[in-house]
């Protein structure tokens, strides 16, 4: 830089306003560490109860989902780990295993189902397992019957997988 001596009141003003400009971004940028922390920690702390938003609902909308925000696909809840996303980009409906969400809700509910019984009297919807697989009626029977009508009997029983 050149002698500030010869500058003109202009070219100081000038001179002055820079310093004084780069002085409030120094200011700042020493500051920005802690004005981010607190509201990274407000923000948690205001959607921390929320309950889960439905996905479904969300991508009609332009509302983006924020960091730590819960919503709910097809009956599973999950949470954003990453930044603000619009639902109708890269969502939990996209990519449920990326690592950008966090699924909340177990990947299989657990369900106890009975051991078939010949003796017992089934309804409709009732559940049992036979030979390591799971069943659901859907012909009510009673006992006179069960010997005969047993999963995996067809027209009887929907054979649910393995149990």
């Amino acid at each position: 830089m050149s002698d500030i001596t010869t500058l003109d009141n202009g070219a100081l003003e000038a001179l002055r306003q820079a310093i004084v400009t780069e002085q409030a971004r120094r200011l700042t940028l020493a500051d920005a560490a802690r004005i981010v922390t607190e509201a990274s920690t407000a923000y948690a702390t205001a959607i921390k109860d929320q309950p889960a938003d439905d996905w479904t609902t969300l991508t009609t909308r332009t509302d983006r989902v924020g960091p730590n925000q819960r919503v709910t696909l097809a009956g599973i809840e999950y949470r954003n780990k990453s930044g603000a996303w619009l639902p109708t980009s890269a969502g939990p409906a996209q990519d449920p295993t990326s690592i950008w969400w966090e699924r909340i809700t177990p990947t299989v509910p657990t369900v106890t189902r009975p051991a078939w019984s010949a003796t017992a009297t089934y309804k409709v919807g009732d559940e049992c397992t036979r030979n390591g697989r799971a069943y659901r009626c859907i012909v009510a029977h009673g006992a006179a019957y069960a010997g005969t009508w047993g999963p995996p009997t067809v027209g009887v029983w929907t054979d649910l997988g393995p149990a």
